[in-house]
């Protein structure tokens, strides 16, 4: 494929697409529309035509729009503890959110794992689901400083550490009164 500076390009197996920027040796450089740029290979890519570019299947931040696929991924699991109440798990591990992290800084993860959280939220508030575990993992404790101050936005929400000998010392449990 024939590959040049200013072409549209998809990433395969990431929900990622942009334009490259630069291309040195083996290696092309694709600037998101997020404005990250990230280094893949030429068989990591897909040349994208103008139809397809018109089309709704094209993501144009993949930070903001990846999890519109991923809403409820087999990596989030949804239990019922009774016939009313439902708990849902979801993992924050970049690793069940993402396929590759290459070329991602840590900035980059944690946003896209604080986007996660916040997707997940809002599809608990909207169907009715009143528990939520949210696994960080322990860590620098980073990513739980950060969950802990999105919750606060929200109205009507208490969280609280996990069940430890349930989830570990990494989770936070939350309840949408």
């Amino acid at each position: 494929m024939n590959f040049k500076v200013g072409d549209k390009v998809s990433v395969l197996d990431v929900d990622c697409s942009g334009y490259i920027t630069k291309i040195m040796d083996n290696t092309l450089y694709v600037k998101t529309d997020d404005g990250f740029e990230i280094p893949y290979s030429f068989e990591e890519l897909v040349k994208l035509d103008s139809e397809i570019l018109n089309s709704s299947l094209i993501f144009t931040n993949p930070v903001k729009e990846f999890s519109k696929n991923k809403s409820l991924n087999n990596k989030t699991r949804v239990f019922k503890k009774n016939r009313k109440q439902s708990i849902m798990v979801v993992d924050l591990h970049i690793d069940k959110i993402l396929n590759s992290t290459k070329g991602l800084k840590n900035f980059d993860i944690l946003t896209i794992q604080l986007e996660t959280a916040r997707k997940k939220l809002d599809f608990a508030l909207s169907k009715g689901i009143k528990s939520l575990i949210f696994i960080h993992g322990v860590g620098d404790g980073v990513l739980k400083l950060e969950l802990e101050y999105i919750l606060r936005s929200y109205e009507n929400f208490k969280f609280f550490p996990a069940n430890f000998r349930q989830y570990g010392d990494g989770a936070t449990e939350v309840i949408i009164l």
